[in-house]
């Protein structure tokens, strides 16, 4: 038997917007604070509450910001591949699942083959790390009913994976 099966982790990286997403959520929740302890000195009762408030605060900001912490794992199995996203490695979601074989078109990033393919999606999802510096791939597949452009970041072993279920003529390698 040819069974295959290989997988491959890919960690997002950090960017700016994640950056500014965790200052907001701490600037938000010291406001929300502020204004309760404000409406708690108006309102005695409310004062019984106040470090119940403080740590649920701390709480819900620790869940947001850890919730930005993800990895992709690339799952090939046979002619089926599979995408999941970690979630603060400890949550996993299933974000794609299809045949390899029904990809429409598969290219390097940036590449100019099959133009005419990919200005057809209908929807985009990049499941890599986002680092400039490694080398990504892009495919157009159907999922969920839409014409999709989905960005992966194979390693070699992977990408050769890839290639041995790939329809002939669907794709270019640098």
């Amino acid at each position: 038997m040819n069974d295959v099966f290989k997988e491959q982790l890919v960690k997002k990286a950090k960017r700016a917007k994640d950056r500014i997403f965790s200052v907001g959520i701490i600037v938000n929740a010291i406001i929300i604070f502020i204004i309760y302890l404000g409406v708690a000195s108006l309102i005695p009762v409310l004062q019984i509450f106040v470090p119940f408030i403080f740590v649920m605060l701390i709480l819900a900001c620790w869940h947001l910001i850890r919730r930005r912490n993800q990895e992709f794992e690339y799952a090939i199995t046979n002619n089926e591949i599979d995408i999941d996203v970690i979630i603060s490695k400890s949550r996993r979601k299933r974000v794609f699942s299809g045949y390899i074989r029904d990809i429409e078109a598969f290219r390097p990033l940036g590449s100019s083959e099959f133009e005419h393919t990919f200005s057809q999606v209908q929807a985009e999802k990049d499941f890599s790390s986002g680092r400039p510096e490694v080398v990504r791939y892009e495919f157009v597949a159907n999922f969920q009913g839409q014409k999709m452009r989905i960005v992966v970041e194979p390693n070699e072993d992977l990408l050769a994976s890839f290639k041995s279920h790939l329809k002939r003529g669907i794709s270019k390698f640098n």
